[in-house]
């Protein structure tokens, strides 16, 4: 009997190779011709290294900071609406945090190193359509989101204690 747990979960993806420098504010994202992902760090594409993003999502925060440091983040989704020859690109917000950094921290040698902290507690401030956190475990805290069909999810920093942050996401 095979006892194998198979998921349909596909890679782990950071959204930024170094992580975001935290700013003092959010920056107002506004339509645009230009591909949210040649313009900005922290997009992932929704077919990014050859895989479907998937529906649904999974956002693990890191961040560089202090145990306990507060933070605020934002994810956006991005809509081309497209004619023949000419793309313009929307923003959304799928949802809006603010959390605190905790004990956990990445593991020198893996994609998320000992000077990256995972977030302990995360709260929604603001969510279109299904943006929940999910029970912290073990002092982390994560939260599930419905990617709505966007073709660029884009990771947002905003201000706070931490002096980096990033996220990772997990796709399902």
């Amino acid at each position: 009997m095979d006892t194998t747990l198979r998921t349909a979960s596909l890679p782990l993806l950071k959204f930024s190779a170094n992580g975001l420098v935290v700013p003092g504010s959010f920056a107002t994202l506004v339509p645009q011709a230009a591909d949210p992902a040649d313009t900005f760090d922290g997009v992932i594409t929704s077919d990014h290294a050859g895989l479907n993003i998937g529906s649904y999502g999974r956002l693990y925060i890191i961040g560089q900071g202090a145990l306990n440091d507060p933070f605020s983040a934002k994810l956006k989704g991005w809509s081309a609406l497209q004619d023949a020859t000419t793309k313009l690109w929307i923003p959304s917000t799928v949802g809006s945090v603010t959390g605190t950094l905790g004990a956990a921290v990445g593991v020198d040698g893996t994609p998320v190193d000992s000077s990256w902290r995972i977030a302990a507690t995360l709260v929604v401030v603001v969510a279109d359509g299904e943006f929940v956190t999910l029970p912290a475990d073990g002092g982390i805290q994560i939260a599930k989101f419905d990617q709505l069909g966007f073709q660029r999810l884009q990771f947002q920093p905003g201000p706070g204690m931490a002096t980096k942050l990033n996220a990772v996401l997990a796709r399902f």
